[in-house]
């Protein structure tokens, strides 16, 4: 892998899909890297039955994989095509969270999210995530509409 990395926070949603092609321009241009990380919102705070924390780590596993064999190869080979290289992963906690922390383990240069996500509670002109993620990081981070 490059030493240069773009994280690129991917929900699915169209403005996660403008981040990506963001991304992937901005790493032609800077020889990045780019590092896809999809994250599942979890708290280990939330409150389950007994019999629903039994099966909590069976539903996260399932849920992993289930994203890693259908979310992430069309969008690792997009990046592949425009000559880039490219990881990915799968996480679960606060997206705003686990995108800074995931770029100050890989030393990114940045972090490119879409103002809006998939998110039940959607903000009307800022996404939760994306607000978040300006206060959480001292990377710079890029907000595509």
């Amino acid at each position: 892998m490059t030493e240069k990395t773009i994280i690129v926070g991917y929900d699915g949603s169209e403005q996660s899909a403008k981040a990506l092609e963001f991304a992937v321009t901005m790493a032609g241009k800077y020889d990045c890297g780019i590092h896809l990380a999809h994250v599942i919102d979890w708290s280990p705070y939330e409150f389950h039955t007994m019999e629903e924390n039994e099966d909590q780590h069976k539903v996260r596993k399932d849920q992993l994989r289930k994203d890693r064999e259908s979310l992430f190869p069309p969008l690792e080979e997009k990046v592949r095509s425009a000559g880039l290289e490219v990881t990915s992963e799968t996480y679960f906690g606060h997206p705003s969270t686990v995108l800074a922390d995931e770029a100050d383990q890989r030393n990114a240069q940045a972090i490119v999210v879409g103002r809006r996500g998939m998110s039940i509670f959607k903000r009307a002109l800022f996404g939760s995530v994306a607000s978040t993620l300006v206060h959480e990081t001292n990377r710079p981070v890029v907000i595509i509409p």
